[in-house]
């Protein structure tokens, strides 16, 4: 399986896909947004680091998050000294 972007227009054109699916993208607002599973999706909420995902037409997006600015949760260490 390989990490790839389409070559399609329109949404997602520019995201991020594994197998013909969408992980990752940029919002036309500049936010980063996510896949993620529902529950961790409704924990970023509940610690203020973004928000669901709405693609445009006011319907938010259970599994998708687009993550504040400010939230630097996202950087991880390495677990090796």
């Amino acid at each position: 399986m390989s990490v790839g972007r389409s070559g399609k227009k329109g949404f997602g054109s520019s995201a991020l896909q594994v197998g013909g699916h969408i992980f990752a993208m940029v919002s036309s607002k500049g936010g980063l947004v996510l896949k993620l599973p529902k529950a961790r999706v409704q924990e970023l909420e509940a610690a203020g680091a973004g928000d669901k995902f709405d693609p445009g037409h006011g319907r938010l997006m259970k599994e998708w998050v687009v993550l504040s600015p400010e939230f630097k949760g996202w950087l991880l260490t390495s677990p090796r000294s």
